[in-house]
């Protein structure tokens, strides 16, 4: 009986379980972290679980397949879903996206929820065993292959595949340094992130929010992002970010404040008579980070690193669980050991790890837009930069542009498809209506819609998600 173990239990830890059972006879996850619940920032494990989450939309059909059920229990649960090119009001690079209908809904909820429905959907497969409280000394190796894990208390699971799948406190680089294989090449990208949540009812007379609003950085002249989405229950979630050390206080009169220095006050409309529910929520991301698997030489049999483990985005690009359930993915189609018991991993372990090559290369070449950025930098960055900055400005104006730059973001195109030749003609020779101002924190031009008539707007006509 082939029997696949996966240590972790997060997103990228569930997602690889769900494919692995299409092919194992037995799949066993093992978290560290006991049972949670739903609610934000409960789990030790996912200190990131209390901040803001977008699931994008190739991410969102991989794991419909995976978890069968789950966005129609998410659906019943209070999740909304919209047209993500109308629900998503994005003001960035200087100016607010166009909003044009895409036909493809977006889906809002808190990261607790989402992943408590997955989780609920992968422990009806009779194949899965979900164990919590399951700390891991170490996988077990000998041979040039891993065939088992130990566990805390002295106990050992004996596996036929072993996935680490344990975010980004992994401790494979060590490992694999520890048996032989030497040091695992990284490429870094310090950009000196801080971020901070909060989970807000909204002020009684005002209208329900079911879009997301967003203010973004716009370097070098601000390095201070908000976003503000809606969450089961009809409650908002508001998150504050900064770069180089430019970062939001943790106190609700300082959160509020620090929203208002915005580039926009859309934020600040959000909040503006919220009551914030439980606590404020503050995490650090010093640097992104890509551990490079695909250019090792020499890799054990039998054992794979994946999600987090292997790659950390820039939280604010979303990228994190879409990638995670890609690389899913690739694991569905991976047949096991059943009648080749010779089998490499090899091989697969490095198509993960390319998974990873395209969305890094453009997070990082994005955090290079501030001169304090250091670290690995992509190759022709800054006439990389210099093409995306005009695929931004036309995505404010030309539905053709918006529509390619959505699609790429969301993984349903790769990102090769903003330079094919037809669309850089037209972002080249794009031409904006009017001509952009200046962008500085004190200027707020009274033409642009405030999130509160964006929330009226919304409220008309939005349908709730449902089966």
């Amino acid at each position: 009986m082939s029997h696949a173990i996966v240590m972790g239990g997060s997103i990228a830890g569930l997602c690889a379980a769900a494919a692995l059972a299409k092919n194992f006879d037995r799949v066993t996850v093992l978290e560290r972290d006991p049972e949670p619940g739903f609610e934000p920032g409960k789990r030790r494990g996912v200190p990131q679980g209390g901040h803001a989450h977008v699931l994008l939309r190739r991410g969102q059909e991989i794991m419909d397949g995976l978890f069968p059920g789950a966005f129609d229990a998410l659906a019943r649960g209070g999740s909304f879903r919209k047209d993500l090119g109308t629900a998503f009001r994005w003001f960035q690079f200087g100016e607010w996206k166009m909003r044009s209908e895409l036909g493809v809904d977006a889906w809002y909820q808190s990261r607790p929820f989402l992943e408590h429905h997955l989780r609920q959907s992968l422990m009806r497969n009779p194949k899965v065993e979900l164990r919590f409280e399951a700390g891991i000394e170490q996988p077990l190796h000998a041979r040039g292959k891993v065939y088992g894990v130990r566990m805390r208390d002295g106990s050992e699971l004996a596996g036929d595949l072993v996935v680490d799948a344990t975010g980004r406190g992994s401790r494979s680089t060590t490992w694999l340094r520890d048996w032989g294989y030497g040091a695992v090449p990284e490429q870094r990208v310090k950009i000196g992130m801080g971020y901070v949540s909060g989970v807000f009812e909204p002020a009684a007379d005002s209208e329900p929010v079911r879009g997301a609003v967003g203010v973004y950085q716009h370097a070098p002249v601000s390095k201070r992002l908000g976003l503000a989405f809606p969450l089961e229950g009809g409650r908002v979630m508001v998150t504050l970010c900064g770069y180089h050390g430019d970062h939001a206080p943790s106190d609700i009169e300082g959160f509020r404040a620090w929203a208002g220095t915005l580039l926009r006050p859309d934020i600040s409309d959000v909040l503006a008579g919220a009551t914030l529910i439980g606590k404020l929520r503050k995490s650090t991301f010093p640097e992104q980070i890509r551990r490079c698997y695909d250019r090792m030489l020499r890799l054990p049999n039998r054992y794979l690193v994946l999600g987090d483990a292997m790659c950390c985005f820039d939280p604010t690009f979303g990228q994190g669980m879409v990638v995670s359930a890609i690389q899913a993915s690739e694991l569905a189609a991976f047949k096991g050991f059943r009648g080749r018991p010779n089998t490499s991993t090899r091989r697969l372990q490095r198509r993960l790890s390319r998974t990873t090559v395209l969305p890094f290369t453009m997070t990082a070449n994005e955090a290079h837009r501030w001169p304090e950025t250091t670290g690995w930098t992509p190759a022709l960055g800054g006439v990389q930069r210099a093409y995306i900055g005009k695929v931004y400005d036309g995505a404010s104006h030309d539905p053709v542009i918006y529509r390619a730059l959505v699609e790429t973001m969301h993984f349903l195109a790769p990102p090769t498809a903003l330079f094919r030749p037809r669309l850089a003609w037209r972002v080249l020779t794009a031409q904006a209506p009017e001509a952009k101002p200046e962008v500085r924190p004190e200027v707020r031009s009274p033409a642009k819609p405030a999130a509160a008539a964006f929330v009226g707007e919304l409220s008309s006509g939005v349908r709730q998600a449902g089966p």
